[in-house]
């Protein structure tokens, strides 16, 4: 039988065998041994924890008792301290602190212990205009990115040209779902082909964060968020042009007896049967269907006006919520004129009947 712990990693609860928590302790605190300022240390020791925890979230879950060996299996994967250091010869200097003489950056003059790592094809999401397709097979290839998309672009665009159809710009989007994003630490040292070092380890796991699947992949997309940003302009000056419009009915509308008499000379009204215009006269001449009709009107042009200014200048809803409110109200209001045409109407059919 062994023992085990509750333990918290990277934010994520797990039951660890002590053996293993015992192992997994010690290889964190002589990573962050390697540096003497206490910031770095514990910024450090923070990153390595969260890529624990995503590694052991991937291999077992957090329902299974982790065992020394799945964290013998992580820490070959994410590397020995002394081999991320990369540490050829120790120094202490006068005020204690250990120097370290090479690192693992893949640069030349690195030492056979210190190989550079396969390189594998991923798409290069921290440099992507669209999906980092571009940018990935630039870094595989070693081309500079403007030329593989010029090429990219030129040849998608001939294709649909020659076809005389768009299909073939959807060959992009095959690519960008094809091809695996380089997210965690080490699908970045595998893009680049270089072993993962200490120094790298913030910014690689920095950059892997904010993207974790393609849907949010695709919202976080630097063209797609300002396409995104333009469309939401224009829907906002839409509705903002749509709001002012609608007052504006509102406010002629309840000129009652004008439209009454518009809509009674109308083509529209002359052309329906005696019946039908008997039928309908008394109902857009009541007073009260009018004042429910504005009301509606100016219910929802107050709401196209608020909408339309949050989405044009990219504002935030005030706390108590007005477009709820306005929401709620308009549906009343509808909810309510329904209701007076329906009982108003049933009235006359039977006193025309």
């Amino acid at each position: 039988m062994k023992k085990t712990e509750n333990v918290n990693i990277g934010g994520y609860p797990f039951v660890i065998e002590q053996d293993a928590y015992e192992k997994l302790e010690a290889y964190i605190k002589s990573i962050s041994s390697i540096y003497t300022d206490a910031d770095t240390a514990k910024e450090l020791t923070s990153d390595i924890e969260e890529r624990v925890s995503e590694l052991l979230m991937e291999k077992c879950g957090k329902d299974t008792v982790i065992c020394i060996d799945t964290i013998n299996e992580i820490i070959k994967r994410i590397g020995e301290p002394d081999e991320l250091a990369g540490i050829d010869e120790s120094k202490e200097g006068t005020d204690g602190t250990v120097h370290s003489s090479e690192c693992r950056t893949g640069t030349p003059g690195k030492t056979a212990e210190n190989p550079r790592t396969p390189k594998r094809l991923f798409r290069d999401i921290e440099h992507r205009i669209i999906g980092g397709v571009c940018s990935g097979i630039s870094i595989y290839f070693n081309i500079d990115v403007v030329i593989i998309r010029l090429l990219i672009l030129s040849g998608l665009a001939a294709l649909s040209y020659f076809v005389h159809s768009p299909y073939p710009m959807a060959f992009y989007l095959i690519l960008w779902i094809a091809i695996p994003a380089a997210k965690t630490v080490e699908e970045k040292c595998r893009m680049t082909g270089k072993p993962m070092d200490l120094d790298d380890f913030r910014t690689r796991a920095e950059a892997a964060r904010p993207v974790r699947d393609l849907g949010n992949e695709a919202r976080t997309s630097p063209i797609l968020k300002t396409t995104g940003n333009v469309l939401k302009i224009i829907l906002g000056v839409f509705l903002i042009f749509l709001g002012i419009s609608g007052l504006f009915s509102g406010l002629i509308t309840l000129n009652a007896p004008h439209f009454i008499s518009l809509f009674t000379e109308s083509h529209f009204f002359n052309y329906l049967d005696p019946e039908a215009q008997q039928f309908l006269l008394p109902l857009i001449s009541d007073r009260a269907i009018w004042w429910l009709t504005v009301s509606v009107i100016a219910i929802a042009s107050i709401l196209e006006l608020y909408l339309g200014v949050l989405l044009t200048f990219n504002m935030k809803a005030p706390k108590w919520k007005p477009g709820i409110i306005l929401i709620i109200t308009l549906m009343a209001a509808v909810m309510l004129l329904a209701t007076y045409l329906t009982r108003s109407a049933i009235t006359l059919f039977f006193l025309n009947a």
